[in-house]
């Protein structure tokens, strides 16, 4: 997900708040730029500036989360884990 643009003092919370936003949105990241020309566009009725755009998660899905992740299957005790799964299962969690 990738918000292209937001109204006023938007951006900065955003920005500030980075590191929860694919947990808060339920989605596997979070972008906060303009992007490339394809994605599908949202423009919002209810906040006038907010456009939000849809594309396709990068990486492979991990096994244990579903989340996509570009690091998936980085630590070879885990190949199908993202970075953040194997941590955990290394860990015995």
């Amino acid at each position: 997900m990738r918000i292209s643009s937001a109204p006023e003092d938007l951006p900065a919370l955003l920005r500030a708040k980075r590191a929860v936003l694919p947990t808060l949105f339920i989605v596997s990241g979070v972008e906060l730029e303009p992007g490339p020309a394809g994605a599908v566009h949202y423009e919002s009725q209810e906040i006038p500036g907010l456009v939000i755009a849809v594309d396709k998660a990068r990486g492979q899905k991990c096994q244990r989360c579903w989340m996509w992740s570009e690091r998936v299957g980085e630590d070879p005790r885990h190949p199908m884990l993202c970075e953040r799964c194997a941590a955990v299962v290394s860990a015995g969690g």
